[in-house]
């Protein structure tokens, strides 16, 4: 595994934090920037709320705030920082632990593009002491794997990151491992909100928090799985790139150990696969229980 550690990583910046003061929201830190202010970051009630309730969100954004941004990824599109900013502030939604994972998981991606060439390689976060750069060996677009997935099998974000146009497909398992990622910080995030609100409990609160974060660990597992079989059957030579890819495999097996950690917190919550309406979701739990995905795995350690 390679390890970056936070301070000496690849931001050579200090950073020091200071308070901002706001009634409505608990404990706010933001992040000023010795050297290179994004103070006026702080401003931001999502941002200023993630410090105080989250460890993993503190880091995430200490890393996005530490090199002041230039680009800016929002739903997968390139936006300048005022967009960025005016989409956080109006955000819409009530619930400020998916709201603050929202913020997390578009973050994520955002450093990503300004921490790596896009074009070329992944940086891939597990926490503020481990992350990888993994090189984008050849690929072919993440929609050719539809083939391979049943009607019964498309679940909720299938038409996103499988069947859709977006912006992640030219990068193929590595577009899908990024969003993996992001989902995996989304969902840490939503966890330690969710306690240290004292929400996470309310079983309304947690049929939503759960089918946000356990949903998408089993979807990107499942897509990523079904692109290395399809690979092997048909681009032998690109399957063969992928599967000699050290970082690759390092950062998917650890990404999948903590995530599923993660996911069995949920699960003593709230089980999406007890909800009458997930069918398909049920269906990908049963596939990657099949012995060609748990071989495939076996293959990635």
């Amino acid at each position: 595994m390679r390890n970056y550690k936070f301070i000496s990583l690849i931001f050579i910046v200090g950073f020091i934090f200071y308070g901002c003061q706001k009634d409505d929201v608990q404990q706010n830190v933001c992040f000023e920037i010795a050297g290179d202010d994004c103070s006026h970051l702080c401003e931001n009630e999502r941002m200023a709320f993630l410090s105080g309730n989250t460890e993993t969100g503190t880091c995430v954004m200490s890393i996005f705030l530490s090199d002041c941004p230039h680009q800016f990824i929002l739903d997968g599109q390139q936006v300048d920082e005022v967009g960025w900013l005016e989409h956080w502030y109006n955000n819409p939604l009530l619930d400020s632990v998916v709201a603050s994972s929202f913020l997390v998981h578009e973050s994520m991606h955002s450093i990503s593009a300004n921490v790596s060439q896009p074009a070329e390689e992944s940086f891939i976060l597990l926490d503020c002491e481990n992350s990888w750069i993994v090189s984008n060996t050849e690929t072919f677009p993440s929609n050719e794997i539809a083939i391979e997935i049943p009607d019964e099998n498309k679940t909720l974000r299938f038409n996103t990151y499988i069947e859709s146009s977006h912006n992640l497909q030219f990068k193929g398992i590595y577009g899908l491992l990024e969003e993996f990622a992001a989902y995996y910080q989304g969902s840490k995030t939503i966890l330690e909100t969710g306690r240290s609100l004292n929400l996470i409990e309310n079983p309304s609160k947690a049929k939503i928090y759960s089918n946000n974060s356990v949903i998408p660990y089993f979807e990107f597992k499942y897509w990523i799985l079904t692109y290395l079989i399809h690979a092997e059957s048909t681009h032998p030579n690109i399957f063969d790139s992928i599967l000699n890819n050290e970082n690759f495999a390092e950062s998917f097996n650890s990404l999948d150990e903590n995530y599923l950690n993660v996911v069995n917190q949920f699960i003593n919550l709230h089980d999406p696969a007890s909800d009458l309406s997930e069918i398909s979701f049920r269906n990908v739990l049963e596939i990657l229980e099949s012995q060609d995905y748990l071989s495939m795995m076996d293959r990635l350690k």
